[in-house]
């Protein structure tokens, strides 16, 4: 059974992120991930004086940390992390 939220207290979505990421595609998410992601970021690292992959590094591990919780497995997220490498693009196409 669900808490019920404290007044003010705003739901964060996680916890209606759907299961299925076979359903995923990344090429979905390229303007919001461009267009928002990144000038979040470089923001966020010009306002508190990090390089951009420091901020990177606490959203990475933020956003793993939430995967993990709704059951994706290390073993999943490392073998997404080594399918995203530039050399995995440019493989042939069966092997990506």
């Amino acid at each position: 059974m669900k808490k019920p939220l404290a007044p003010g207290e705003k739901q964060s979505g996680f916890e209606n992120m759907q299961d299925d990421y076979s359903l995923c595609s990344i090429e979905t998410h390229e303007p919001f991930i461009l267009n928002t992601l990144l000038p979040l970021i470089t923001a966020q690292a010009q306002k508190t004086d990090n390089p951009a992959s420091v901020v990177v590094l606490a959203c990475f591990m933020s956003l793993a940390t939430i995967l993990q919780a709704k059951g994706l497995s290390r073993n999943t997220l490392m073998a997404l992390i080594d399918g995203s490498r530039l050399e995995m693009h440019d493989a042939p196409e069966g092997l990506q």
